[in-house]
């Protein structure tokens, strides 16, 4: 398939970012992953420009010592090898940890790929096990890496294992394959998730994109079809230095989605992970700049601004921290 081949021919080493881009990259301990179509993005964009700098390894990556292994308290909160409860009614599925771009800044970039990692994504019996055992837990959240890169028959699989647990009604994806990996999203796809929106109240999928130059018109044609098949489409955008911290890239990126029907949900403050401390905001800053947000856009555009606390704690709104919210 189409998508499978870009995943092979992706830029995975140093030495395949400086044949391609034409200059020497920092070696870090971080897997480097950037398909084809995307690296010529970067390309065109510029090795300075905001989309560059989410995905190029820096040597920061090497130098700064600041932060934490498991930044969210994925583990404090883990009950089996592939699934993580932090609150009462939904639970993360973590079918694979694999995804189809590296992030620089991500939250599991020190525990996906550990060799001591503690998600075994072909362990999942006891997750549903654990399901049928807790009738509290309404909503799954596929989760990862980025349940997307896995086949149509595999998700199609798990989605037969929820159905027949009838306490859970609400399934939601996290994922940025859309974005990064659009060809990803076929007809056959598209089929698989349309007849299960039949099974579940709801289906949501939660796109993670960051910038409007992640935007482009086969971008586009995906989100097209996925909102054919009736799923609900939220976005989640992570707060970075130098990327998206200012007024314009924000506006600009939550209008985009707006129009191509696609709710801005959750804007997140970033997580403090270990090796990420260059992407780190300042957060009074950030606070003014969500308060001019609100003068430039529509409320239903924009996002919750939210802080996940360190430990597994939950989030706060990131907007006026007193203030704890469960959402």
């Amino acid at each position: 398939m189409l998508w499978k081949k870009s995943l092979r021919e992706a830029l995975t080493t140093t030495k395949d970012l400086r044949d391609f881009f034409g200059q020497d990259f920092a070696q870090t301990p971080y897997p480097i992953l950037i398909p084809i179509k995307l690296a010529e993005k970067i390309r065109q964009a510029g090795l300075d420009s905001p989309l560059a700098r989410q995905f190029l390894p820096s040597d920061l990556e090497n130098i700064l010592t600041k932060g934490l292994r498991d930044p969210i308290g994925d583990l404090s909160h883990q009950k089996n090898t592939c699934g993580v409860h932090r609150y009462q009614n939904r639970m993360l599925f973590i079918p694979t940890t694999h995804c189809p771009v590296r992030c620089r800044f991500c939250f599991r970039k020190n525990i996906l790929d550990s060799a001591d990692g503690p998600f075994n994504a072909g362990a999942t019996e006891d997750f549903f096990q654990y399901l049928r055992e807790h009738a509290e837990v309404e909503e799954v959240i596929f989760t990862g890496g980025d349940p997307f890169i896995l086949d149509d028959q595999k998700l199609n699989l798990y989605l037969e294992s929820l159905a027949k647990i009838s306490s859970v009604r609400y399934v939601r994806f996290h994922t940025r394959t859309p974005v990064v990996l659009p060809e990803r999203i076929t007809p056959a796809f598209c089929q698989l998730l349309e007849t299960w929106q039949q099974r579940f109240p709801v289906i949501t999928v939660a796109l993670h994109l960051n910038h409007v130059s992640e935007l482009d018109n086969e971008v586009e044609a995906a989100l097209g079809m996925l909102r054919k098949t009736g799923v609900q489409l939220l976005s989640q955008t992570v707060l970075l230095r130098t990327i998206n911290d200012n007024v314009d890239d924000l506006k600009n990126l939550f209008m985009a989605l707006t129009n191509l029907h696609v709710r801005p949900y959750y804007l997140h403050h970033t997580d403090q992970a270990l090796a990420t401390e260059h992407f780190w905001p300042d957060l009074t800053r950030c606070q003014e700049l969500y308060h001019q947000l609100r003068r430039h856009i529509p409320g239903w555009a924009l996002p919750h601004y939210v802080i996940d606390l360190p430990g597994g704690g939950g989030k706060i709104n990131a907007a006026n921290p007193a203030q704890f919210i469960d959402i």
